[in-house]
């Protein structure tokens, strides 16, 4: 379904319209403290007769929403534009390809990311704006501006999930938010195959939802088993054992770490064995940013 802001003025005579239904040029830049995603739109504005008056679009804006706990909204940024746009004379349409910027912190993504839970990405655009006329005036190259009429408008927006994840991915949204650990080159030959599967448990856990979650899981109990083989875990102990409180506190931070990563991969056998409803957003959490740190740990 197409999301189509009409836009009329205050005797209800159609101007033109937004289309907000382009997806291909969805597209983010990251800030020091945040983000700016840019969502394309198309303007499309009548042609007029020459010597009628032109309408000029100005402060098009709004808030950006998604439903909340029982069919409630909730607002998770603001909406903004470095563009205005007048009429012209001719036949047919005129208009052109323009974007609507959000901009806000990495916290507003993660927030949204944990309500999308792998689900197409959808948003309710609450959008306003001014519109008045130029009106010719007897001396050539100059118009009066009418005073300005108040437009308000209300679009769902629906983005392909593809392409939305492809943004927060060049973004690097998972990698340092999601995940809260950068995620570096892979050092060695020897450890490629445990890169390459920590990023397909990356690329499962940002798609999403029970099969997204399952094969993040999946995934991370790969890379750990093939960790597992590169480098046995060193428990600290021989003929390992329930270690008493003496021997605990005798263990090393790196025997520490290497008894997680032993526990960590048992817990990854249970979710890939289990249904796939049992496996819930916090047991791929839980998995991938484990792994992610352990990984960072040993190799800092």
């Amino acid at each position: 379904m197409a999301a189509v802001w009409e836009i009329k003025n205050q005797y209800e005579e159609r101007v033109g319209s937004m289309d907000f239904s382009d997806s291909s040029r969805l597209r983010g830049n990251r800030t020091i403290t945040g983000f700016e995603l840019y969502l394309p739109l198309q303007l499309s504005l009548s042609l007029l007769e020459q010597g009628e008056p032109l309408p000029l679009l100005t402060g098009i804006g709004g808030r950006i929403t998604v439903p909340g706990e029982q069919g409630s909204a909730m607002d998770i940024g603001k909406l903004e534009t470095e563009w205005s746009r007048s009429g012209a004379y001719g036949k047919g349409v005129n208009g052109g390809d323009h974007q609507l910027i959000w901009r806000g912190s990495f916290v507003d993504l993660v927030a949204y990311e944990k309500m999308r839970a792998g689900r197409t990405p959808q948003f309710r655009f609450i959008l306003r704006g001014e519109l008045c006329y130029l009106v010719p005036s007897e001396r050539l190259r100059f118009s009066y501006r009418t005073h300005p009429q108040s437009l308000y408008g209300d679009v769902l927006v629906k983005y392909d999930k593809e392409k939305w994840v492809s943004v927060l991915r060049d973004l690097r949204i998972g990698e340092n938010v999601l995940i809260e650990v950068p995620l570096w080159q892979s050092p060695s030959a020897d450890w490629d195959q445990i890169w390459g599967a920590l990023i397909e448990a990356r690329n499962s856990f940002e798609q999403g939802g029970e099969i997204g979650w399952k094969g993040c899981i999946g995934a991370v109990r790969l890379a750990l088993e093939k960790w597992q083989k590169l480098e046995p875990e060193d428990q600290g102990l021989p003929n390992w054992k329930s270690p008493t409180r003496q021997e605990k506190d005798n263990r090393s931070k790196k025997q520490r770490l290497d008894s997680l990563r032993w526990h960590l991969l048992q817990l990854a056998h249970l979710g890939l064995h289990t249904h796939a409803k049992r496996s819930t957003r916090e047991d791929a959490v839980l998995l991938l940013s484990t792994l992610t740190v352990l990984l960072s740990e040993r190799h800092s």
